[in-house]
């Protein structure tokens, strides 16, 4: 079976020279976790970015279920199953736990927002192996970041 996503020698040079990503190689098989670890500089933002559509890469091929892909814009990468989560992520302290995971791509009816829909979409999640013991969705319980251990 093909890697979930795979980018394979991806370069990224930005104005003035400045390389981001040079012959940078990752395969994410389904199911794994994974951390891009590094010094600062090392490019590990700018590749993140290039997975999730808000750079391009000069260089290197990505690969989603072994087809190629290319996204222009984080839309087309939430649309074809990716999804990130930010060094500096940003919740709404006013909103529920389900809004906060739902903001972005949020279900509708109509023009309105759709809570039930919304509350459905964040329990299903709890249906997921690996998240199953740390999803608790329905209550609307005030989302904020926790601290560091």
């Amino acid at each position: 079976m093909a890697p979930l996503l795979q980018a394979i020698d991806i370069g990224k040079t930005y104005p003035g020279g400045v390389v981001a990503n040079n012959g940078v190689n990752l395969t994410v098989n389904a199911g794994e976790v994974h951390a891009v670890v590094g010094e600062n500089g090392a490019g590990k933002s700018t590749l993140m970015k290039i997975l999730f559509g808000i750079e391009r890469p000069d260089r290197g091929t990505l690969l989603l279920d072994g087809k190629p892909v290319s996204f222009t814009n984080p839309r087309e990468a939430i649309d074809a199953g990716i999804g990130m989560v930010f060094q500096h992520f940003s919740l709404v302290p006013s909103f529920s736990v389900y809004e906060n995971v739902v903001l972005g791509s949020e279900p509708r009816s109509g023009v309105r927002f759709d809570r039930r829909q919304a509350i459905e979409a964040v329990r299903a999640l709890r249906k997921v192996p690996s998240l199953r013991r740390s999803i608790t969705a329905g209550r609307p319980t005030p989302c904020r970041p926790a601290a560091a251990r």
